[in-house]
C-alpha cells in the first residue's frame, strides 16, 4: 500500500516522496525504494536519471550490514530468497514464461534467480534434473532413469528435511541473539539511572 500510495501521488503531482531502504527510514509507513522506482518503471516507462537499478539488491545488503538489521528475506525485489525457486515444474515454466512468477529479471536489480531442490520438486523434477546433466552424472556412475529419479528423490527428501530443521534452528538461535543485542543496545531511561549508578560508584572507587 506504501509504494501504490506513493506511485498514485507522484501521478497527481507530487514532486517527490520520502523512501525506505531495508525498512530503515523516518519512521514506519514509507514505501521501499526497489518498490517505487521500479514500479514507475515497469509500469509508466518512467526512467529516475541516473539511477543505479542494478544496484538496489546490493544497496539492501549494504543497509543490513550498515545498521545490523536485516531486511525481510522475502522482500518484494530486494530480498535475498525472493528470486528463488524450487527446481520442478516451476523451473519448467519458467523456461516456457521467464516472467510467470517474477515480473522483474533478478539481473535488471543486481540479483539472479536461484533455483533449489525441496520437496516440492516432485520426482519429475529429479529426472528433468538428471537428463539435463546426463553427461556430468554418468560420468559418476548416475543413470538418468525414472527408477534412479524415483530413489534420489526419497533421499533427497530426507536430506531436505534434516537441512530445514538445522537450518531452522540455526536461525532462532540467531533471531534470539539479534534481539538480545538490539535490546542490550536500548539506552533506556531505567538503563541511564543504571549505569549512573555504576558510574557513580566507580568514581567513588577512584577517589579513594
Amino acid at each position: 500500500m506504501a509504494a501504490a500510495n506513493a506511485v498514485l501521488g507522484l501521478s497527481l503531482g507530487l514532486r517527490g516522496v520520502d523512501v525506505a531502504v531495508g525498512g530503515f527510514a523516518n519512521r514506519a509507513g514509507h514505501p521501499a525504494l526497489a518498490e517505487v522506482a521500479m514500479a514507475l518503471r515497469h509500469l509508466y516507462g518512467v526512467e529516475l536519471p541516473g539511477f543505479r537499478y542494478s544496484d538496489l539488491y546490493a544497496l539492501s545488503r549494504r543497509a543490513e550490514r550498515t545498521y545490523g538489521l536485516m531486511e525481510n528475506p522475502a522482500q518484494a525485489i530486494t530480498g535475498v530468497i525472493t528470486h528463488a525457486v524450487q527446481s520442478g515444474i516451476r523451473t519448467q515454466l519458467i523456461e516456457r514464461a521467464p516472467r510467470i512468477f517474477d515480473e522483474i529479471d533478478p539481473v535488471e536489480v543486481g540479483a539472479e534467480l536461484t533455483r533449489m531442490f525441496g520437496v516440492r520438486s516432485g520426482r519429475d523434477g529429479m529426472l528433468r534434473f538428471l537428463r539435463e546433466r546426463a553427461s556430468t552424472l554418468q560420468a559418476m556412475g548416475i543413470e538418468p532413469t525414472e527408477d534412479t529419479a524415483n530413489q534420489l528423490f526419497e533421499r533427497l527428501n530426507q536430506e531436505w528435511q534434516r537441512r530445514s530443521e538445522t537450518t531452522r534452528q540455526q536461525l532462532l538461535e540467531h533471531i534470539e541473539a539479534y534481539h538480545k543485542a538490539l535490546h542490550g543496545s536500548h539506552f533506556t531511561e531505567e538503563a541511564m539511572l543504571s549505569w549512573l549508578q555504576n558510574d557513580g560508584k566507580e568514581r567513588k572507587v577512584g577517589c579513594r
